[in-house]
């Protein structure tokens, strides 16, 4: 009995081995697809998707695109811009386009190249306030 359990340990830890190297080989190339296009490392690195999100301080220069393209709301003073930078490795055969608009709010353009749909999201959101205590 005891030669059939070693038998069986043996093909799930080569099993366990085996997934965890398929998984980092996915982790690194949806890594390097990020960093190909966007130039800077992802702070969030899964074996489908590399992710980060910028908290930009440029509200001003944001706006006057924006207004200037006709996509501008009216924003409140506690409200910034966060760009989120994301590559999803795609699981179906999407085929290849270049940058498109997506979405108007959230601003999303999206691409697709080579297995992998790219997006840059641009949100809206609340910075937090001192509350005033009376």
């Amino acid at each position: 009995m005891s030669g059939d359990v070693g038998i069986i340990l043996d093909k799930v830890l080569r099993t366990i081995i085996e997934a965890k190297r398929r998984d980092d080989e996915a982790r690194e190339k949806v890594k390097n697809a990020f960093i190909q296009e966007f130039g800077i490392e992802p702070t969030i690195v899964t074996p489908k998707i590399a992710k980060r999100e910028i908290l930009l301080d440029e509200n001003e220069k944001v706006d006057k695109i924006l207004r200037e393209l006709g996509m501008c709301r009216e924003k409140n003073e506690d409200e910034c811009y966060v760009l989120v930078l994301q590559v999803t490795r795609g699981d179906k055969k999407e085929e290849d386009h270049d940058w498109q608009l997506v979405s108007n709010v959230p601003i999303v353009v999206a691409k697709v190249r080579d297995g992998y749909c790219y997006e840059i999201a641009l949100l809206t959101v609340i910075t937090a306030r001192p509350m005033k205590l009376s």
